[in-house]
């Protein structure tokens, strides 16, 4: 690299071949953050998710593009589950998902609310509340019965309030 050539492709290829310090990846990926660089946010991706370390990946979710993000929300919630990246994929979008990854969260979410411990299950549809379609909204209300799941009181009413309001405030700004 002293030579001048760190273009994402050829330094990506190296840290797939090398172990590098972990400050060296901090400091790339905030290099990465701070330049708003796609090419070597999509690198750096990539290499964390081939490495299976989701984690790694998470602050640079942000930086991709929608339909990226969608993907990889996609496989977040239909693979292991990594809630920190889940909520973090969540979080970056400041509009409505696309009903199938909705869907496939919606999945995920269900799937939580079935475990004894369900603070994941809270975590998790915060962001989502803001992300949601809210064609789905009569739907949800319908499959998730807030009386039906213990522990999610609170939490589904704060959804289903935010969707409402969000539903509200779609057909007040429609043209």
């Amino acid at each position: 690299r002293l030579q001048g050539d760190w273009s994402s492709d050829v330094c990506s290829s190296d840290l797939m071949e090398q172990d590098h310090s972990q400050l060296f990846r901090f400091l790339w990926d905030q290099a990465t953050q701070r330049f708003a660089d796609l090419d070597w946010a999509r690198a750096l991706m990539k290499y964390c998710l081939a490495k299976k370390q989701p984690q790694e990946a998470a602050p640079l979710i942000a930086l991709l593009p929608p339909s990226e993000r969608e993907t990889i929300l996609q496989q977040l919630v239909e693979g292991k589950p990594q809630y920190d990246v889940i909520i973090q994929a969540l979080a970056s979008f400041d509009q409505p998902i696309s009903e199938p990854v909705a869907r496939a969260v919606v999945a995920f979410i269900s799937a939580e609310f079935g475990k004894s411990f369900q603070h994941t299950a809270r975590m998790v549809i915060e962001p989502f509340a803001l992300c949601a379609p809210v064609s789905l909204l009569e739907e949800l209300m319908s499959q998730w019965k807030i009386h039906e799941i213990p522990g999610m009181t609170e939490s589904l009413n704060r959804f289903f309030q935010t969707l409402q309001i969000r539903r509200d405030l779609e057909k007040e700004f429609a043209p």
